[in-house]
């Protein structure tokens, strides 16, 4: 059995930060990185970002860490931009 390792991401509001993030934990040996998928945040700071669009852009700059989201709610997003 192997044991992998992940980290989950919150609180960052800049895309560029979270790939930079994902670039180190990746050299750092973490196996993935997931990201909250949700467009209202009870933190009037916070920055709702796509996750597929994220997900897309940190892959481009990654080589084998996995990226996924933690939770995807079909019921607020219309289904053409899922799939």
């Amino acid at each position: 059995m192997m044991i992998r390792f992940g980290y989950r991401t919150s609180g960052m509001k800049d895309p560029y930060e979270l790939a930079r993030f994902s670039i180190l934990a990746e050299k750092s040996g973490f196996d993935s990185v997931w990201f909250p998928d949700h467009f209202v945040s009870t933190n009037p700071e916070a920055r709702c970002l796509d996750v597929f669009s994220l997900i897309a852009f940190i892959g481009f700059n990654t080589n084998r860490i996995m990226l996924g989201t933690g939770v995807t709610d079909p019921l607020r997003r219309h289904p053409s931009s899922i799939g």
